[in-house]
């Protein structure tokens, strides 16, 4: 036999050898992953939160608290909700229909005053072009006024 058959061989004979024997009388549990629940975990359990087992006792207090609904009955009349009035439900309607436009006069406003902004900002190269047009004209007004009003030394 080959080497890796020999050792698969005497895996498998200590794999066996160890359920034969259980882990719980070998003391194994040791040997187990921490995933599986060990026996002394069954035998002793851990200690209740006091808070957490008085509000199971209140659950469990409750009126069918613990048992399974029957799917097939249906609730009675006084569970159903009650159905509203045509006159409430008109008055709803209407109501939120007025919101509705009041909504969208608004949005339009908006959109309206969005839009005048937009086109604003899109005349400032124009604005900014007659801006300088003009600040050109002043500046040579004044230089001619300056000139004008120099006087020669008097000699």
């Amino acid at each position: 036999m080959s080497g890796v058959k020999q050792s698969s061989a005497l895996f498998a004979s200590l794999l066996a050898g160890f359920a034969v024997s259980g882990c719980a009388n070998s003391e194994l549990a040791r040997f187990a992953p921490p995933g599986l629940v060990k026996v002394d975990r069954i035998t002793d359990p851990e200690p209740v939160n006091p808070n957490v087992a008085a509000r199971i006792a209140e659950r469990k207090a409750e009126p069918g608290s613990g048992e399974f609904p029957v799917l097939s009955e249906t609730p009675s009349a006084n569970a159903r909700p009650k159905k509203p009035s045509e006159a409430s439900v008109e008055a709803d309607l209407n109501a939120l229909a007025s919101a509705r436009d009041t909504l969208e006069s608004n949005m339009a406003k908006a959109r309206a005053e969005a839009e005048a902004e937009a086109e604003d900002t899109r005349r400032l190269p124009e604005r900014r072009d007659s801006l300088k047009v003009e600040v050109d004209k002043d500046a040579q007004a004044a230089a001619l006024e300056r000139r004008e009003k120099l006087e020669a030394p008097p000699e």
